[in-house]
């Protein structure tokens, strides 16, 4: 025997079935329909900040060192063979597994 119905999930997201509905075994089929495109918001205007605003936040010593930054990231820890184009989840596993454990 099979029933269908198309039911409106509520904002909890919690679908309560009816108390009259028999216990046993059920077969539970979830077919979810694409969500509506969400709807354009007017894009937010950014700050007006003055040059010589941004000249006083270079001054500020987090963002001197943040100009320091690396331009390219170090990849010396990675073992001999592997390059960050080469890197699989597997191989990150296994860098983990020898970390933790030395094997």
């Amino acid at each position: 025997m099979t029933i269908e119905q198309t039911i409106e999930i509520p904002d909890s997201r919690i679908v309560q079935f009816s108390p009259e509905m028999q216990m046993g075994r059920f077969r539970i089929v979830f077919f979810p329909e694409p969500a509506a495109p969400a709807k354009a918001t007017p894009a937010e205007e950014l700050p007006r900040v003055t040059r010589a605003e941004l000249e006083a936040a270079r001054l500020d010593p987090i963002i001197q060192e943040l100009e320091n930054l690396p331009v390219e990231p170090d990849w010396s820890w990675l073992p001999e063979g592997l390059t960050p184009e080469t890197l699989a989840a597997k191989d990150i596993r296994a860098l983990r597994i020898k970390e933790k454990y030395g094997v």
